[in-house]
Formats: C-alpha cells, structure tokens, sequence
C-alpha cells in the first residue's frame, strides 16, 4: 500500500490490535481497555522476521500490554488528531455509548429492527485494523433527514481514533466546493480514514464536482483506503454518474438507518437535561 498521511515512524507495526469488547465507555474511561489499563493484541510475525532476522513470539496467541490508547490520550496525541479531524463540535467526544439505537420506533411505538447496522457498526469499531487491510467502508444512508447519520459516523469516527496510527478526516460534501485547493485535495485522498457526509444532496455544481470527487474516491479505492459516506439516498439514486456510483458500491458496505427523525427528540432530551441541571439544580423536571 502506498505511503499515506500516517508518519510510520511514531508507532511499532509489529502487533494488530484485536480487542473484541462489546461494551464501550466514555473518556475519561478508554474505550480500548474500557478502564483495565490493558489491551489484548497479535504479534505480526512477518514484521518480526523482517526487522529482527527471526520470529521472537508465536503467532496466533493473544498478549496483554499497557493501553497504547490510554498513553496516546495522557500526551495530548489523540487531542490533536480529533483538533485536526474537523468532526463537528458537538460530537467531538460522542462515541458509540451514546448512539441510542433504541431510539428508533414507527408510528406505532415499536422498535425498528437494527441488529444489522448495530453489527455493522460495532465489527468496524471492533475489527477496525481487518476493515483497514480491505479498504471497506460504510456508506450510512437514510431516506430521512435527521436520522442520525452524522451522530453515527462521529461517534465511529471517534473511536477509530483511538486506533494507533489512524488520523481521521470529516468533511462535508458541500464543503469540498471550498477546499478544493490542490493540498487539500492530497489531504482527502491520502488520509488513512476519510468521512464525507451528505454526499448526494447536492446539485449547483454538479459536472464540478463530480470531477473532484471522482479523483479522490478513485485514488481512493486503488490505495484501499477506508472511507465512510452518510446520504439521504441510497447509493443507485446519487446525482453523480455510474463511476463514482460503481466505485461506492465496491467499497463500502450499506448501512441502512431507519427512516425515523430523532433529531428532535434528541435535541428534546438535551434541553431537558440542561434544565434539570442548570436550572433545577438536578431535579427531575418534565416542564421541557
């Protein structure tokens, strides 16, 4: 794979982190050793062979070292990777925990079936480094707007982080018109983990457009690096043409939210809490 935005020299290639936890925790709690202070990892025998002549521990065991996530986080490492990311500011600290797939219901105050995007979403999270190696992808869509899609890619986005050597980049498709400079396009193909977020509702510029986003998804592809996508069409209804379609679809794997607005309620529940304890002073009110 060719050399991307990653300074390889920070971090030793020889182990694969391989933690399988279905439970996450905020920070300050790790979401990596989720407060053991321990993560589990393989050695990379190749690696091993090629640096040191010889093979100095069995493949296919598990080790326990220190947390590298926890170290990363203490020097301020994965402060400045999410300062850089541009994930929006209000989800700057969001991780899976707080992604309420419950909330999902129907008219009828049933909950909608997300066992598929929940495993989708926590075997991304979990088994990032296997994802990585294909060069697979998710594309987030929802026929509704304010379903949760942008929540959903920040809070993956946020633990993907976590991951050693792995900077992440956010940007919105209608925000690629102003940063289309060539550095900043370098920036889009290169990044090891790159988030484009509404793709497809966009018209004013098409033919433009198409041209750039043509050049980074295809680079893209070819380098197999990972990159998430949220839209409220499915990918056969992009305005774009059937190249940039073809290559999503090769890609990425589809995950489907339901068609339900919780931005409301979400917005509902955030101002409930405020007022129960800024105003109330911690008092359980229903007033908002």
């Amino acid at each position: 794979m060719e050399n991307d935005e990653r300074n390889t020299s920070t971090y030793p290639d020889n182990t694969t982190h391989t933690t399988t936890a279905p439970e996450y925790s905020k920070i300050p709690t790790c979401p990596v050793c989720h407060g053991s202070k321990w993560e589990f990892y393989r050695v990379n025998g190749e690696y091993e062979r090629m640096v040191y002549g010889e093979k100095l521990y069995p493949e296919g065991v598990e080790y326990a070292r220190p947390c590298t996530a926890c170290e990363r986080y203490r020097n301020g490492e994965i402060q400045r990777l999410k300062a850089v990311a541009n994930i929006p500011i209000k989800y700057k600290d969001s991780l899976i925990i707080d992604f309420r797939w419950d909330i999902y219901r129907d008219d009828n105050g049933t909950i909608c079936n997300t066992q598929y995007a929940k495993e989708t979403t926590d075997s991304i999270i979990n088994r990032f480094p296997e994802w990585e190696k294909d060069g697979r992808g998710l594309y987030i869509y929802s026929l509704q707007k304010g379903s949760g899609k942008t929540f959903l890619a920040s809070c993956i986005a946020n633990h993907i982080i976590m991951q050693p050597n792995t900077p992440v980049t956010f940007v919105s498709c209608s925000n690629l018109i102003g940063e289309s400079k060539k550095e900043q396009t370098d920036r889009f193909i290169k990044t090891p983990v790159l988030i484009i977020d509404d793709i497809g509702a966009q018209n004013n510029g098409r033919e433009w457009l198409e041209d750039l986003l043509f050049t980074i998804i295809d680079e893209r592809m070819q380098k197999q690096r990972v990159t998430i996508f949220t839209s409220n069409v499915m990918v056969k209804d992009l305005v774009f043409d059937d190249r940039i379609k073809d290559r999503i679809n090769s890609m990425c794997l589809t995950v489907k939210l339901p068609n339900v607005t919780v931005r409301a309620n979400t917005a509902r529940d955030s101002k409930k809490e405020f007022y129960n304890r800024v105003i109330k002073g911690g008092e359980n009110n229903d007033k908002v």
